[in-house]
This record gives C-alpha cells, structure tokens and sequence, in this order.
C-alpha cells in the first residue's frame, strides 16, 4: 500500500501506525484467550476483534482512494500524450497552466 500523506517520511509514519493497530489488536485478542485457546475475556475479544477490523477497513479504502488516484494520474497522462502527439507545443503550455493553476489550488 502507498501513502496517503505528502512523502516519503509521512508515508513510513502511517503504514507503521496503521501496522501498531493491527499488532495491538492482535495483542489484544492473543491476551484474550487462555494459552490452550479458551475464552479468558469475552469483552476482550470482542474489542480487539472490532479494533481489527475498523483497522482493516481503513486499510481498504486507503487503498481503494490511492487505486482511483492512480487510474486518474495515468488518464491524463494519455491526454498529455495525445495532446503531444497532435501538436508537441501547445501540449507544454496546457502542462505548464495545469502546474500553475495546481499551485494556486493547494497554496
């Protein structure tokens, strides 16, 4: 999975959080159950199983948002290609607008 924050620092920080929430609810369900398997805290498990999968569900559309963000960045890059094909300049100035105005956008 790829980073859903700005960089490569960011992006180690969140899959190791999003890795810390899926240990402790295995730590919790592990403490939850004797060590032959029988139910020690029902309560337990309940809550580490439901930690697991909010955690897991997260993951999932992380992933499905960073999938759309893909499929959409390799959509324009067959405009751009097409545009290039049809007339290289005018398809350096559409960059350099589509740049200009991405700057205004995000400030």
């Amino acid at each position: 999975m790829a980073a859903a924050t700005g960089g490569v620092g960011g992006e180690i920080a969140f899959m190791g959080l999003l890795e810390s929430c899926l240990t402790d609810a295995q730590q919790i369900l592990a403490y939850a159950r004797t060590p032959d398997g029988a139910v020690r805290n029902a309560k337990l498990i309940l809550m580490g199983s439901s930690h697991m999968r909010q955690t897991i569900e997260t993951v999932a559309r992380i992933q499905d948002t960073l999938l759309q963000m893909a499929q959409v960045k390799r959509f324009h890059q067959a405009i751009f290609d097409m545009l290039r094909q049809e007339s290289p300049a005018f398809a350096e100035r559409v960059v350099v607008r589509l740049r200009q105005l991405n700057v205004q956008w995000t400030g």
